[in-house]
């Protein structure tokens, strides 16, 4: 094999590196070949403070102001993977869902008497991102769009209590996670 056949390959290898790695090793590796890889730490309010008024800081804070802030998990921006991951075991999990998440988070089935079904299922990440995400309390979408994947929005706007709901968002009166009624009534 000559000398270009080995190149493509081991480009092409780098490029599948890239996308089934972790953002902050797809980083790494993209940093090495291209100059200016933004880090995947890096929040839109981080990239414009501070900066000045000249063309190359303008253009940004344009960029700033159109790229999603993401959210954290705390865990994942500090980089302790290995609090979740067994590195010496292909990254696995080191526990089950949802025993991870509660050796950090509260366990719900001892708080409430009424669990809400993916909770009382331990998939926490029906509902949550555990690395990051473009929502709050990394949730995998809008509060109203994430309920309506599971709950049919037709059937609920036609009962009296949900007919004018509009845009509220359903956490304002239901806790995501459980209650004391079946209706998890906040």
């Amino acid at each position: 094999m000559d000398w270009v056949n080995r190149l493509f390959i081991f480009i092409l290898g780098i490029m599948l590196l890239c996308f089934s790695c972790s953002q902050s090793k797809r980083h790494q590796v993209l940093s090495i070949f291209f100059d200016g890889v933004e880090s995947p730490d890096t929040t839109a309010a981080g990239r414009i403070s501070g900066q000045g008024g000249n063309a190359k800081n303008d253009s940004e804070s344009q960029l700033a102001q159109s790229t999603p802030t993401y959210f954290y998990h705390t865990i994942y921006q500090q980089k302790e993977c290995s609090a979740c991951h067994d590195s010496e075991n292909a990254n696995k999990l080191i526990e089950e869902l949802p025993d991870l998440c509660y050796q950090c988070h509260s366990d719900f089935s001892e708080e409430y008497e009424y669990l809400h079904v993916p909770v009382a299922m331990g998939e926490c990440g029906e509902c949550h991102h555990p690395h990051l995400a473009k929502n709050e309390k990394l949730l995998i979408a809008e509060i109203q769009a994430l309920c309506f994947s599971c709950h049919d929005q037709d059937d609920l706007r036609e009962t009296e209590t949900h007919s004018e709901i509009g845009e509220t968002g359903c956490t304002d009166c239901h806790n995501p996670h459980g209650g004391e009624d079946e209706y998890l009534f906040n």
